[in-house]
């Protein structure tokens, strides 16, 4: 095994969505302590990048196209040398080891390149353990250790704060995900807003674009009835209403992980997806199937604590 490499300033790559771009800010924080590095930065196509650099969760961020990371994935035999000369060491999660774009991004820089496959692996001993424990495990072979403790390890001790902002002081429930299988049904959910309210809790619900195009008014006009509707149009003010929340529910989505890395109390609900492997980190966060939604109505006051 070769000994990690001195990296004083760590740029990490990542081209996902809004979780996964949260999960790999967990890995990232890690791998900045195991090489012992003073700066992260990241590289992404997620809006949340530049939330978490201004919370000072990371150093510096800047969108991915910025790199012209186009660049690596054209079939071409000449890549420009892209503006990566400050950095001394590359975590890339563009693509696989053996992938075109690897090879591209290895070629155009002179700082060690460790790459890291995003995807869950299908089969074999790490197929059932947390995606982050598998993105761990593929650096060991650079005598790279990072530490994954428990699901709770890479949270900032001390939450961003926010001032007073939207949540403050709300059970945020947040119905959206990327997909509809995602999606919880809103009957349970609507179940556990109303027991909120009769305990003097304050509720309130949580859309963004992309339930706006898919469900439209209709949706907003059924959610009033039961609580204040709150409607965020970019992922970094929606982040900013969820991490001065006192607690929030969320399906399989962006936010819920948003949520857990702030501290939150949250509750992530999962359908399809398997909890194991996607399931939010931070210190205050559990997983409850869609079967046992229902049942958080009694359950969540408990849960939230005065």
């Amino acid at each position: 095994m070769s000994r990690p490499p001195q990296a004083d300033r760590l740029l990490v790559l990542h081209s996902g969505a809004l979780g996964d771009c949260v999960l790999a800010l967990h890995f990232a924080a890690a791998v900045k302590a195991a090489l012992g590095a003073s700066r992260l930065t990241m590289a992404a196509r997620s809006a949340i990048a530049h939330w978490a650099a201004k919370r000072e969760l990371i150093d510096d961020a800047f969108f991915l196209d910025q790199l012209k990371a186009h660049r690596w994935y054209a079939a071409t035999d000449h890549v420009e040398e892209p503006p990566l000369h400050r950095f001394d060491a590359i975590v890339s999660f563009l693509g696989g080891p053996n992938e075109p774009v690897t090879h591209r991004l290895a070629e155009s820089c002179r700082c060690p390149v460790f790459t890291i496959d995003p995807r869950a692996a299908e089969s074999g001993p790490s197929a059932k353990r947390h995606i982050v424990r598998q993105w761990a495990a593929q650096l060991d072979e650079a005598g790279i250790d990072v530490d994954i403790a428990d699901a709770g390890a890479f949270h900032k001790t001390t939450a961003p704060t926010s001032g007073v902002g939207e949540g403050e002081g709300l059970t945020v429930v947040h119905v959206g995900s990327g997909g509809t299988s995602k999606c919880c049904p809103l009957e349970p959910l609507e179940r556990i807003v109303v027991a909120l309210r009769h305990s003097d809790r304050a509720a309130a619900w949580m859309i963004g674009p992309d339930e706006m195009e898919r469900d439209g008014p209709a949706l907003v006009e059924r959610l009033r009835l039961s609580a204040p509707v709150i409607f965020r149009e970019s992922v970094e003010e929606a982040a900013d209403v969820v991490s001065s929340a006192r607690a929030f529910i969320g399906n399989d989505a962006g936010m819920t992980h948003v949520a857990a890395l702030c501290g939150v109390k949250t509750i992530a609900l999962f359908g399809p997806t398997d909890p194991h492997l996607w399931r939010p980190l931070g210190p205050h966060c559990r997983t409850v199937p869609f079967a046992e939604a229902a049942s958080i109505a009694d359950d969540w006051p408990t849960f939230v604590g005065d």
